[in-house]
């Protein structure tokens, strides 16, 4: 994660493929007996890890496991000597440090199968000998809901046999299983054997997993009952890999590729909607990132070899690609920002087993100055509570959503020099009520204003500019750096409290934007800003000839002395032009000391310099040299 003062970069978030960078970091699985990929993996927390072996090389089962119990610092590998030859580790499910179950299988017609049990963190294996010992009969999976009920199930993934799937239960930990009635099958259904970890979704007493024929079987009771639901499935085949995964009891999404194709449920499961999806990567594995408002990231498996990823921050509404450093062949994830993901390697001491060290998953930070919750940011229940914590954590790839509230630069008593800094792309949207789930969501921002202050002590009086009340605010509120590019964006906050009484010039605009290339301004409202002489209420310092575009934003009463709104200005030997566009603005009641632009300054040095302003109102706005409205209160000094 990167460090710097005020970190602040965000990520446009659209149905583009802007290619991001994002890394694992390889923690080794201390197999001596490499090359082997690990295919599969069962993470208990964020210490303890399990994962098994393939022979990738001779497509061959190596009957070796692996598990650490501090995050991956060290490797307790062990061999699965109980396990019949023949075997491939399909899916492991561990419960803490000792104790995993383990579902096996042939690749033979017909095939074999067998789930085997371990206590004594792999030192011994037991087969559970009431599971999947019928013709044609292997196991996929195994899930424990509690350390007393289970629920496993399976069937070969073969278009050449009936009735195929399986579905045991358990109610005492394991002890003895039944078989349940399974919904009736279509013909050659079965279930993939190439998804490992994205194979089922469990949620409370709730379990979802998908067949090869694009049907999601669903019990809502641990197991015990179970109903059948069609995806509308166009292209895949019973040699698909399909994967699903559930957000909550309601929503989640269905996956297949060739071709790629993905699907949505917003009732848990019963109908599934085709969404927009790209057709690259191909799709192999869905997980939901926990913790988050609608992330969810899809890899292509070992299959495909491509360490690309896909990522949706808004429940598959759009997406887009992370380019990553290694191709999984499984992950899983706890949080935004720790999941472990697991693929081949050749050396026990590095690679294998993975651990993400890229940016945080969430895609969104939310802050809400009321939260209550667990302070992390990374949904609304749990939303920052000031708006500096969220530029602390935020990587490019992020949006920040912030609520109705107040939020300072600085706490009480805090330095004058504190200030929001936008130096790299972002999208920064306020003014929501806490509760939506996307940017459509959000009304009218002025309904549920998001105030960025610089009145740190909280004592301004309106209208009042004297240093009586206004000598703790801070020089700049708002601070636009070089590095953003034309993907930033500021959307619906109030912008006040500015008090630029600063030695030098670049200590005299309450507001201040050093623009380098393309930024938006839409739906903001900068008002009660001073400087005290020599400077502006906001002032726009072009860097390069690149547009600004100011959209629907009102500038109301901000006092300055050379320009009581809006400065423009360049330095004095550029030789570049300076765009700056003004669309259905409003100025109203700002005042000039010393210049006269009360409302707007444009005062360019380079060549080809434009202002252009489209369906704006100036009113009540004064100036040096017109103390009411008039044409002075608007200084142009370039081609509109």
């Amino acid at each position: 994660m990167k460090t710097r003062f005020l970190p602040f970069t965000l990520l446009l978030l659209t149905l583009s493929w802007n290619s991001l960078q994002a890394q694992w970091t390889g923690l080794g699985t201390g197999i001596s007996a490499p090359p082997r990929s690990l295919f599969g993996l069962s993470v208990v927390n964020e210490n303890i890890v399990w994962g098994f072996s393939w022979d990738e090389i001779n497509i061959a089962p190596s009957k070796e496991f692996t598990r650490t119990l501090d995050g991956g610092q060290t490797w307790i590998p062990g061999f699965l000597d109980e396990v019949d030859a023949g075997l491939y580790s399909g899916h492991v499910f561990a419960f803490n440090a000792d104790t995993a179950w383990l579902s096996t299988s042939s690749l033979q017609n017909p095939v074999t199968g067998k789930v085997y049990k371990t206590t004594d963190g792999g030192e011994t294996w037991v087969w559970v000998d009431t599971l999947f010992n019928g013709f044609n009969q292997a196991p996929t999976a195994i899930h424990f809901f509690d350390a007393e009920k289970g629920v496993a199930f399976g069937a070969p993934f073969s278009a050449f046999y009936n009735n195929q799937i399986l579905i045991y239960t358990t109610s005492d930990g394991g002890n003895s299983w039944t078989e349940v009635a399974v919904p009736p099958q279509l013909a050659g259904e079965g279930i993939t054997d190439r998804v490992a970890n994205g194979v089922y979704a469990a949620i409370g007493s709730e379990i979802w997993f998908p067949s090869t024929k694009g049907r999601v079987f669903k019990s809502s009771d641990y197991g015990n009952t179970w109903a059948a639901y069609q995806a509308p499935l166009q292209g895949a085949t019973p040699h698909d890999p399909i994967s699903i995964a559930m957000k909550d009891h309601l929503n989640g999404l269905l996956i297949s590729d060739n071709p790629n194709e993905a699907f949505r449920t917003t009732d848990g499961g019963e109908t599934w909607i085709p969404i927009a999806f790209p057709s690259q990567p191909a799709a192999f594995q869905v997980e939901y990132i926990p913790e988050t408002e609608g992330t969810y990231i899809i890899h292509d498996g070992f299959f495909h070899n491509s360490p690309d990823i896909l990522v949706t921050y808004d429940d598959g509404e759009s997406w887009q690609i992370i380019a990553t450093n290694v191709s999984m062949e499984s992950l899983e994830f706890l949080s935004p920002t720790l999941g472990f993901g697991c693929t081949a390697f050749t050396h026990p001491n590095f690679g294998g087993m993975y651990k993400w060290s890229g940016p945080s998953l969430s895609g969104r930070i939310f802050v809400n100055d009321d939260a209550i919750g667990a302070n992390t940011g990374y949904n609304w229940a749990d939303a920052f509570t000031d708006l500096q914590s969220a530029f602390a954590i935020a990587e490019a790839g992020d949006q920040i959503w912030v609520a109705e509230g107040t939020y300072k630069p600085a706490t009480t008593g805090g330095p004058q020099t504190a200030t929001f800094l936008i130096d790299e792309d972002l999208r920064l949207y306020g003014g929501f009520v806490g509760t939506e789930t996307s940017l459509s969501h959000r009304g009218d921002p002025a309904d549920h204003p998001a105030i960025l202050s610089g009145d740190v002590n909280g004592n301004d009086v309106p209208d009042d500019f004297s240093l009586t009340y206004r000598s703790d605010n801070v020089l700049h509120v708002l601070t636009v750096n070089s590095n953003i590019t034309n993907e930033t964006l500021i959307d619906g906050f109030i912008v006040e409290g500015g008090q630029a009484d600063g030695a030098s010039g670049g200590q005299k605009s309450g507001v201040e934007y050093v623009l380098h290339w393309v930024s938006v301004m839409n739906q903001c409202t900068f008002r009660q800003n001073y400087v005290a002489s020599d400077g502006e209420g906001s002032r726009i310092y072009a860097s390069s000839g690149n547009p600004t575009i100011f959209k629907n934003c009102v500038f109301e009463k901000n006092q300055g002395s050379l320009s009581g709104a809006v400065q423009i200005s360049q330095p004095s030997s550029t030789s570049f032009g300076v765009s700056i566009d003004f669309d259905h603005c409003t100025f109203t009641e700002n005042k000039a000391f010393n210049g006269e632009g009360g409302g707007l300054q444009f005062w360019p040095r380079g060549n080809n310099s434009y202002l252009k302003v489209n369906g704006c109102e100036f009113t009540g706005n004064s100036g040096r040299y017109n103390a009411t409205e008039g044409f002075y209160a608007l200084l142009m000094k370039a081609t509109i």
